[in-house]
Protein backbone atom coordinates (compact mmCIF):
# COMPACT_ATOMS: atom_id res chain seq x y z
CA UNK A 1 0.00 0.00 0.00
CA UNK A 2 1.79 3.43 -0.54
CA UNK A 3 1.82 6.39 1.98
CA UNK A 4 -0.84 8.64 0.84
CA UNK A 5 -2.06 12.17 2.33
CA UNK A 6 -5.14 13.60 2.08
CA UNK A 7 -6.41 16.75 3.73
CA UNK A 8 -9.53 16.66 5.55
CA UNK A 9 -11.53 20.11 6.47
CA UNK A 10 -14.31 19.98 8.82
CA UNK A 11 -15.54 22.62 11.58
CA UNK A 12 -16.81 21.79 14.84
CA UNK A 13 -18.96 25.03 16.37
CA UNK A 14 -20.09 25.81 19.64
CA UNK A 15 -18.27 24.33 22.12
CA UNK A 16 -17.89 25.70 25.36
CA UNK A 17 -14.61 25.29 26.29
CA UNK A 18 -10.98 24.51 23.85
CA UNK A 19 -11.21 21.15 25.39
CA UNK A 20 -14.82 20.28 24.44
CA UNK A 21 -13.87 21.19 20.96
CA UNK A 22 -10.33 19.73 20.92
CA UNK A 23 -12.24 16.20 21.68
CA UNK A 24 -15.25 16.77 19.29
CA UNK A 25 -12.26 17.10 16.47
CA UNK A 26 -10.58 13.75 17.56
CA UNK A 27 -13.90 12.24 17.54
CA UNK A 28 -14.67 13.61 14.06
CA UNK A 29 -11.58 12.25 13.25
CA UNK A 30 -11.45 8.53 13.82
CA UNK A 31 -15.42 8.39 12.57
CA UNK A 32 -13.80 10.36 9.42
CA UNK A 33 -10.57 7.88 9.37
CA UNK A 34 -12.86 4.74 9.54
CA UNK A 35 -14.99 6.34 6.23
CA UNK A 36 -12.03 6.27 4.05
CA UNK A 37 -10.87 3.43 2.58
CA UNK A 38 -8.08 2.90 -0.36
CA UNK A 39 -9.84 1.20 -2.81
CA UNK A 40 -7.56 -1.03 -5.57
CA UNK A 41 -9.94 -0.19 -8.67
CA UNK A 42 -7.26 -2.17 -10.85
CA UNK A 43 -4.64 -4.92 -10.25
CA UNK A 44 -1.30 -5.08 -12.67
CA UNK A 45 -1.84 -7.93 -14.68
CA UNK A 46 -5.62 -7.91 -14.33
CA UNK A 47 -7.89 -8.87 -17.46
CA UNK A 48 -9.85 -6.68 -19.19
CA UNK A 49 -10.41 -8.46 -22.65
CA UNK A 50 -9.81 -11.75 -24.22
CA UNK A 51 -8.69 -12.39 -27.82
CA UNK A 52 -8.38 -15.30 -29.66
CA UNK A 53 -7.78 -14.77 -33.35
CA UNK A 54 -8.81 -17.35 -36.58
CA UNK A 55 -5.91 -19.35 -36.71
CA UNK A 56 -5.81 -20.18 -33.12
CA UNK A 57 -3.77 -17.52 -31.30
CA UNK A 58 -4.78 -16.06 -27.82
CA UNK A 59 -3.79 -13.22 -25.69
CA UNK A 60 -5.29 -10.30 -23.27
CA UNK A 61 -5.57 -6.95 -22.72
CA UNK A 62 -4.30 -6.72 -19.09
CA UNK A 63 -3.60 -3.49 -16.55
CA UNK A 64 0.06 -2.38 -17.26
CA UNK A 65 0.09 -0.58 -13.60
CA UNK A 66 -2.17 -0.84 -10.25
CA UNK A 67 -4.91 1.79 -9.71
CA UNK A 68 -6.14 2.91 -6.56
CA UNK A 69 -8.33 5.68 -5.02
CA UNK A 70 -8.88 6.97 -1.36
CA UNK A 71 -13.07 6.66 -1.21
CA UNK A 72 -15.46 7.72 1.35
CA UNK A 73 -17.87 4.45 2.02
CA UNK A 74 -20.57 4.27 -0.47
CA UNK A 75 -19.00 6.46 -2.97
CA UNK A 76 -20.22 4.99 -6.58
CA UNK A 77 -17.12 3.83 -8.96
CA UNK A 78 -17.43 3.89 -12.68
CA UNK A 79 -15.77 2.37 -15.32
CA UNK A 80 -15.15 2.28 -19.02
CA UNK A 81 -13.07 0.15 -21.04
CA UNK A 82 -12.07 0.87 -24.58
CA UNK A 83 -9.57 -2.06 -26.58
CA UNK A 84 -8.71 -2.40 -30.04
CA UNK A 85 -9.08 -4.69 -31.91
CA UNK A 86 -5.75 -6.83 -31.20
CA UNK A 87 -3.49 -7.71 -34.21
CA UNK A 88 0.26 -9.75 -33.93
CA UNK A 89 2.32 -8.25 -31.82
CA UNK A 90 4.71 -8.04 -29.19
CA UNK A 91 4.13 -8.77 -25.47
CA UNK A 92 2.97 -4.72 -23.65
CA UNK A 93 1.91 -2.87 -26.87
CA UNK A 94 -1.11 -0.73 -26.10
CA UNK A 95 -4.36 -1.90 -27.15
CA UNK A 96 -6.56 0.45 -24.96
CA UNK A 97 -7.84 2.03 -21.68
CA UNK A 98 -9.64 1.00 -18.62
CA UNK A 99 -10.99 4.66 -17.33
CA UNK A 100 -12.39 5.13 -13.78
CA UNK A 101 -14.89 8.06 -11.97
CA UNK A 102 -15.56 8.22 -8.63
CA UNK A 103 -16.62 11.70 -7.67
CA UNK A 104 -14.34 14.40 -8.85
CA UNK A 105 -11.30 11.94 -8.92
CA UNK A 106 -10.36 10.20 -12.15
CA UNK A 107 -7.84 7.78 -13.01
CA UNK A 108 -7.11 6.02 -16.54
CA UNK A 109 -4.20 2.86 -16.97
CA UNK A 110 -3.16 1.72 -20.52
CA UNK A 111 -4.64 -1.96 -21.40
CA UNK A 112 -1.30 -3.85 -22.67
CA UNK A 113 -0.99 -6.94 -24.48
CA UNK A 114 -0.29 -9.37 -22.48
CA UNK A 115 1.74 -11.65 -24.48
CA UNK A 116 3.10 -11.79 -27.99
CA UNK A 117 0.70 -12.66 -30.82
CA UNK A 118 2.03 -14.25 -33.54
CA UNK A 119 0.54 -14.42 -36.88
CA UNK A 120 -0.77 -17.29 -38.59
CA UNK A 121 1.78 -19.86 -40.15
CA UNK A 122 2.29 -20.19 -43.56
CA UNK A 123 0.12 -23.39 -44.11
CA UNK A 124 -2.48 -21.74 -42.18
CA UNK A 125 -2.56 -18.66 -44.78
CA UNK A 126 -2.66 -21.13 -47.79
CA UNK A 127 -5.25 -23.03 -46.56
CA UNK A 128 -7.37 -20.51 -45.16
CA UNK A 129 -7.08 -17.31 -47.68
CA UNK A 130 -10.65 -15.72 -47.30
CA UNK A 131 -10.32 -15.53 -43.11
CA UNK A 132 -7.59 -12.68 -43.61
CA UNK A 133 -8.39 -9.19 -44.29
Amino acid sequence: MENVTHSLIGVVLDGPTHPTIDAAIAALLNVARGAFHLKTLASKGQVFARYRTAWGAATSAVAARNVTMVLLDGTRVTSRTAANAAAPGKKGRVLGLASFAAGSQRATVPLVQSSTLKGPDPLWRLLNPGLLH
